[in-house]
């Protein structure tokens, strides 16, 4: 089972320039531990445990931007920056991972994810709407076979999640931003064929937000400023920070757990969770520029944390600029940290792997840059 969705974006050497639009680095990993990688040089499959790198798809027209592997693991959805009639998009295509043909699926403008569904017949896709003319973003299904895309949900949160079905959708519902930039809104499932909303839980939370749906189904994992049962009223003057919240989806109880989180992700097997939250900063220290990964069993006890230099951008725009950790399998994380390359300035994200117990760090950027190398045409 593939978790923690994708790390596509430019992991080039030298200076990171971020992909162009509003996708974060979001890695997918598929079942044999592979991450799916886009760079200006094109699409590679890395493989951590042994470092072999290969080429998907050397660089074509348009600029590699984001890649999510469909569920059976055969086929890979590439997303590239292209220039259509005199404006920047994004194209969609559908490429076989047994013998690279491709096809075009559609073209959209300011995409920012995108989620297969678990039986691979539809797409996810955030889309963040007239976002110069601070708009909010929406949900739209694309049908994998004809490509036809469709909106599901406005005013929506930049996280979305499908349930095992390939019926419902996990979705942050917005009814209002207030002059902080925080949603207020309601944590809900979407029907994908009629577009019903069902209420779970009503929170306030930030622009990023972070959701995630257990294995099973069964319980929510949310960070909120605040959060109240569905229909309640909420305010978020109690955390200036999102804290931790677990939602029983069935009979729709909130816990709060407290603690500040800013993305959340299950292992594959469903056993841990990875945490990922703000260090604590001291008078000499303020640690602007740095998360903490934090390990916990499925029942949110036993925390550990693993490491505390995972990147943190200062300025993100929609998702753009952030970069999620996650899972290689049940023993091992990866997760980004920010190098100086050239004097103070010249800054690039360095892909790590660390084991989930906090062991075997391996910093392995340097054998992605050198298989590329070897890999590609340079230019």
């Amino acid at each position: 089972m593939m978790r923690c969705k994708s790390i596509l974006l430019l992991l080039a050497g030298g200076v990171l320039l971020s992909a162009a639009g509003c996708f974060p680095i979001d890695l997918h990993v598929n079942a044999q531990g592979e991450m799916l990688i886009p760079r200006q040089e094109g699409f590679f499959l890395f493989q951590a445990r042994t470092g072999k790198l290969t080429a998907l798809e050397h660089a074509q027209d348009g600029l590699p931007v984001f890649g999510r592997f469909s569920p059976a693991g055969t086929e890979a959805v590439l997303v590239r920056k292209v220039r259509k009639d005199f404006v920047d998009q994004f194209r969609f295509d559908l490429v076989s991972l047994k013998d690279g043909k491709s096809r075009s699926l559609f073209t959209m403008r300011d995409a920012g994810n995108v989620h297969f569904s678990p039986d691979g017949s539809q797409l996810a896709v955030i889309r963040y709407a007239d976002a110069f003319a601070n708009g909010l973003p929406e949900v739209h299904l694309a049908d994998v076979k004809t490509g036809k895309v469709r909106l599901a949900l406005a005013k929506a949160g930049n996280v979305v999640r499908w349930f095992a079905d390939s019926k419902r959708l996990l979705v942050f519902r917005i009814q209002e931003k207030d002059k902080n930039s925080r949603y207020h809104g309601e944590i809900a499932i979407l029907d994908a064929a009629s577009g019903d909303v069902t209420p779970l839980a009503a929170a306030v939370t930030s622009r990023e937000g972070c959701m995630e749906l257990s294995p099973d189904n069964k319980t929510v994992l949310f960070g909120a400023n605040q959060a109240g049962e569905a229909g309640a009223l909420v305010d978020d003057e109690k955390n200036f920070d999102p804290v931790l919240f677990e939602l029983d989806v069935a009979a729709k109880s909130i816990r709060p757990h407290g603690g500040k989180v800013s993305f959340i992700c299950y292992s594959p097997n469903g056993k841990k969770i990875l945490l990922l939250r703000k260090v604590e900063a001291n008078l000499f220290d303020l640690a602007l520029d740095r998360l903490e990964i934090v390990i916990a069993d499925a029942e949110l006890k036993n925390l550990r944390s693993i490491a505390a230099d995972a990147h943190r951008p200062i300025i993100t725009i929609g998702a753009e600029g952030l970069s999620f950790p996650g899972w290689i399998d049940d023993a091992t994380v990866f997760y980004f940290i920010e190098r100086r390359v050239f004097g103070i300035d010249g800054r690039a994200l360095h892909l790590v792997v660390i084991g989930a117990d906090g062991q075997n760090k391996r910093y392995v950027q340097p054998g992605i840059d050198l298989g590329v190398m070897k890999a590609a045409p340079q230019p």
